[in-house]
């Protein structure tokens, strides 16, 4: 049985585990593959981690459709997909995450405490992307600095994408219940966060767009 899901919003933790819940019950509901289609300007890179994560572990075929904008953290959980297609429209971009600290003062400890984390969340990027395309760690790295903007076409040549298509495979009879955007906030039942380490303020926890 197959079901299909939108993520067209950013990456932040409350759309992955609102994601993740919706997904889980279409697997429950006897759904063995997944049409995931991905527009969004990316968020949160540790929260597109965890989707891609969750979505090459559980046990049912999960596809990847891109359209309009792929960006960023959305690029992680577009290469989750074991046949990955997109628009012939479709934008991906690929760059180098950044760090917000609102805190004008930081101590040194806490500065190189970002610095390791941002180093440990950009090489998980740069490994994820090169064991899904195969392609050499140093050619996705000069892709990463370099800020890089791709077509279709491009990022078919990058083997991001598999096959670009002109419209788009939705399922007419959708037989597993799929909700398309989260519900508000105030009704959304979110599972308590690690907090941030000890004296790390304002620490966001990823690396951000």
């Amino acid at each position: 049985m197959d079901s299909q899901f939108f993520f067209t919003s950013q990456v932040n933790e409350a759309n992955v585990i609102y994601t993740i819940n919706a997904i889980k019950d279409s697997y429950y509901n006897g759904a063995t593959k997944l049409n995931l289609y991905i527009s969004s300007p990316g968020g949160d890179i540790v929260s597109g981690f965890r989707l891609f994560d969750f979505l090459k572990s559980i046990p049912m075929e999960v596809n990847t459709i891109g359209f309009g904008l792929v960006a960023s953290s959305a690029v992680t959980i577009f290469l989750a997909g074991v046949k990955r297609k997109c628009t012939r429209s479709s934008t991906f971009f690929l760059h180098e995450g950044n760090y917000t600290n609102s805190f004008q003062q930081t101590h040194h400890k806490i500065l190189s405490e970002i610095a390791k984390i941002a180093k440990h969340d950009l090489d998980k990027t740069i490994d994820i992307i090169t064991s899904v395309t195969g392609k050499q760690k140093n050619k996705i790295v000069k892709y990463l600095e370099e800020s890089s903007i791709l077509n279709a076409t491009q990022a078919k040549s990058l083997n991001i994408v598999h096959d670009i298509i002109t419209e788009l495979p939705l399922l007419r009879n959708n037989q597993v219940p799929s909700p398309q955007t989260p519900p508000p906030a105030s009704q959304t039942q979110v599972p308590p966060t690690i907090p941030n380490p000890p004296n790390q303020p304002g620490v966001p926890g990823g690396l951000y767009q």
